[in-house]
C-alpha cells in the first residue's frame, strides 16, 4: 500500500510541475496590452454613446483563456461612470469575448484582438437624490416626489393599512 501511495505520490508532482511550468497560449504582457486598451477601448465608446458621462473608472478588469481549440480569451469587466443630468452613476459589469488576429508581416504574434462579442451582463444605477413615493395615495395625485427624503423616522415609518372588517 505504501508503495502505491508512493507512486501517486511522485505521478501527482509531475503532473503539477509539468502545469506549473508549462508554457502559456499568451504571454502575460498580452494580457497586459489588452488590459491597457480594452479600458481604453470601453472608455472611447462610452464617451460616444453617453457624451455627458464624467468620471469613469474601471473597477476590475482581467482575462482568461478559453478552449484551447479556440484560441480565445475571455475578458471580465466592471466599470462605472456618472450623469451629472440624472445626477446618478451607473456600474456595468459583463464580458467580452476577444479572437486573435493574424499578424501583419513584422508584428509579434498576439498584438491584434478582434472584439467579438461583448455581453454586459448586469447594470446598477445609483441616485445622488432619491425620489420619495408615497405608500397611501392615489395614482392620480402627486404620489412622487423629487428630491432628498423628508425627515422623520426610517424604520417601520409606514404603518400596514387596517384590515377590512369582516362579514359574517
Amino acid at each position: 500500500m505504501k508503495f502505491l501511495s508512493l507512486i501517486f505520490f511522485l505521478v501527482a508532482l509531475t503532473w503539477t510541475w509539468s502545469l506549473i511550468h508549462s508554457i502559456p497560449r499568451v504571454s502575460f504582457e498580452t494580457h497586459v496590452g489588452i488590459h491597457d486598451n480594452l479600458a481604453f477601448y470601453i472608455q472611447e465608446a462610452l464617451a460616444a454613446k453617453k457624451p455627458d458621462a464624467k468620471d469613469f473608472q474601471i473597477h476590475r478588469l482581467w482575462t482568461e483563456e478559453t478552449k484551447a481549440d479556440t484560441k480565445e480569451l475571455k475578458a471580465h469587466f466592471t466599470y462605472s461612470f456618472a450623469e451629472e443630468v440624472t445626477k446618478t452613476r451607473t456600474t456595468i459589469q459583463g464580458w467580452a469575448i476577444l479572437q486573435p488576429l493574424p499578424e501583419k508581416e513584422g508584428e509579434e504574434p498576439g498584438t491584434r484582438w478582434l472584439v467579438k462579442e461583448v455581453h454586459p451582463v448586469s447594470d446598477s444605477v445609483v441616485f445622488e437624490e432619491g425620489s420619495v413615493i408615497r405608500a397611501f395615495e392615489s395614482a392620480d395625485s402627486e404620489a412622487v416626489e423629487s428630491g432628498a427624503a423628508e425627515s422623520g423616522p426610517t424604520e417601520g415609518a409606514a404603518e400596514a393599512p387596517a384590515a377590512p372588517p369582516k362579514e359574517d
